[in-house]
């Protein structure tokens, strides 16, 4: 396969339980030319963002086994994703969400991978009592675009309440769950499942439009799409003395089949004398 090219047959099937499927063809569609329908399977199994179930394996070996249930059901074109989310190493008060997609498919040997990386997806987490003042907590978790989730703290196991996007209905669940609460308090939790997450499907799209862009490119050794970007290349030379500096210089492309490599380098690029250590030590 050189590229792809619309038609029926190049079409995508996308394994989710979280309707994802109208973000990621919305992209390909553009991107690509070719559709995206959903088939929908209890993913869960492989892992639940509140801990219910947790994820055994990694982000890129939980979206490979997704997309397998697919290719399990004879279908030739599969698409799945996974999120995760983590504190800001330098800065843990921020939350780092990653997204990846993963594509499958009969005419190519190994998957091709799509990613992005955001620090702007709502994200909140408030130890809440039925007096607090709910209308703010609906303001922070940016209801109805946002859901959150209701658990009872201290018991085991957590009762949970989830899908709240207004603030009544927060009201309620409160009122239920601080009942199962020892300390009469409850969790309450951003919704991360892709369909209660406006600013997360944002994510998810801009994962599948790098996906897409790789399925668009043919490696220059072996001719199968999915050559891309695989890592950054550091070394900028320091703006004040020209020695080599931790900042990027460029960028190292890589093909998921054949392995061969490229790099790209940016002969203009500099870096800031803070990001040198003969200036900086």
């Amino acid at each position: 396969m050189r590229t792809l090219e619309p038609g029926g047959e190049q079409d995508f099937v996308i394994v989710t339980q979280h309707h994802k499927g109208p973000v990621v063809d919305a992209v390909f569609a553009e991107t690509l030319g070719v559709r995206v329908t959903e088939l929908h399977a209890d993913t869960d199994q492989l892992g639940t963002f509140d801990g219910e179930i947790p994820r055994r394996d990694s982000p890129l070996a939980t979206a490979v086994a997704k997309a397998q249930l697919g290719r399990n059901l004879g279908v030739a074109r599969v698409l799945a994703s996974e999120g995760t989310f983590s504190p800001h190493p330098g800065m843990p008060w921020i939350t780092v969400n990653s997204e990846i997609i993963v594509a499958l498919t009969d005419d190519l040997p190994s998957p091709v991978v799509g990613s992005a990386v955001s620090f702007d997806t709502v994200v909140v987490s408030r130890d809440v009592g039925v007096l607090d003042n709910v209308d703010e907590m609906a303001s922070q978790a940016q209801f109805p675009d946002h859901s959150v989730l209701v658990k009872s703290m201290g018991v085991e196991p957590a009762r949970v309440i989830k899908g709240i996007n207004d603030a009544d209905s927060l009201r309620r669940a409160l009122t239920e769950i601080c009942r199962w609460s020892p300390s009469g308090r409850a969790r309450v939790e951003s919704d991360l499942r892709a369909h209660h997450s406006r600013s997360r499907r944002l994510v998810i799209a801009d994962a599948a439009r790098d996906l897409a862009r790789r399925l668009a490119t043919p490696c220059p050794t072996c001719r199968l799409v999915g050559w891309g970007v695989s890592d950054s290349v550091r070394g900028a030379p320091c703006v004040d003395c020209g020695s080599a500096t931790t900042a990027i210089r460029g960028e190292q492309w890589q093909c998921p089949h054949c392995h061969s490599t490229s790099t790209h380098v940016d002969a203009a690029r500099t870096g800031d004398p803070s990001t040198c250590l003969r200036c900086n030590p």
